[in-house]
């Protein structure tokens, strides 16, 4: 195994993430995983859990479609967060002893989706605080610049938390909790902006308070990916004031160490049960 995920993130892509924030690792997940996996997403598309539907009320054609904690009620999407190489990726880039689960997310742009999802970063949205906190942006189609594909202010991870945006509306959650967010796309040339067109089996590797951004799909071609957010040894529970509440209670006090039935244990795998 440790060879294995060697071969998938070296020395110089670890060095990166820790760097960046972001780290573009390719051909993680085998053609079976794709397939597998596309086939998961239409099905879920078809069918939504509660959480699952349109990120914009206007898309009558579920054009910009998702849906979160895949993992609890469905065996394809438990089976790539548990069994895939990710979580083993995942603990050699945060350089963790284990990797918890923290949540899963789809996010499907079908061809000439206009909407585009706002500059943000994940950790004000995350049940979690910490350094040790990663996210993988699986493509399942192959992602362009025209199609979608996330653009990040390489190094951001390394800066303040900025107010959460409402992806219905564009509005930030306003409080005092986190710094305004800047326009960054009226002001891109003074940030450093970088992005990676994938292939089917690529992921990007990138930290949860990174500034990440992605356009509308403005191709005819469709552009599925999951997310899968992990945690190492130095995460800890964090009740946030905006964004959606978690799946259900995971009977933890701000501060825990994020060990709880909602945000299972990966990496070591946990020991079977009668």
């Amino acid at each position: 195994m440790v060879a294995e995920t060697e071969a998938m993130i070296s020395a110089d892509d670890i060095e990166t993430f820790r760097r960046d924030g972001v780290v573009h690792l390719k051909r993680v997940l085998d053609a079976a995983w794709v397939e597998r996996m596309r086939d998961a997403v239409d099905r879920l598309k078809a069918n939504p859990s509660a959480r699952g539907g349109r990120f914009k009320e206007e898309d009558a054609e579920g054009r910009f479609f998702g849906d979160l904690f895949m993992w609890t009620f469905d065996d394809d999407f438990r089976a790539i967060a548990f069994e895939s190489p990710l979580a083993d990726i995942a603990r050699a880039a945060m350089r963790s002893k284990k990797v918890n689960l923290v949540w899963d997310q789809l996010i499907c742009k079908e061809p000439d989706t206009p909407y585009d999802t706002p500059w943000h970063q994940d950790q004000p949205y995350a049940w979690a605080d910490g350094r040790q906190i990663c996210s993988f942006w699986v493509s399942l189609d192959r992602a362009t610049r025209d199609s979608g594909v996330m653009q990040f202010v390489r190094g951001s991870h390394l800066g303040p938390c900025y107010q959460p945006i409402d992806f219905y509306t564009g509005r930030s959650f306003k409080g005092d909790e986190f710094d305004p967010m800047p326009d960054i796309n009226a002001r891109r040339n003074d940030f450093d902006i970088v992005y990676f067109e994938t292939e089917p089996g690529d992921a990007i590797l990138h930290h949860l308070n990174i500034l990440h951004y992605a356009s509308g799909n403005r191709t005819a071609s469709r552009r599925r990916a999951i997310a899968l957010r992990y945690s190492g040894d130095d995460a800890v529970y964090a009740k946030r004031k905006f964004g959606p509440p978690p799946l259900f209670d995971p009977g933890l006090k701000n501060g825990d160490p994020l060990d709880s039935k909602l945000f299972p244990l990966v990496r070591p795998a946990p020991l079977a049960t009668a």
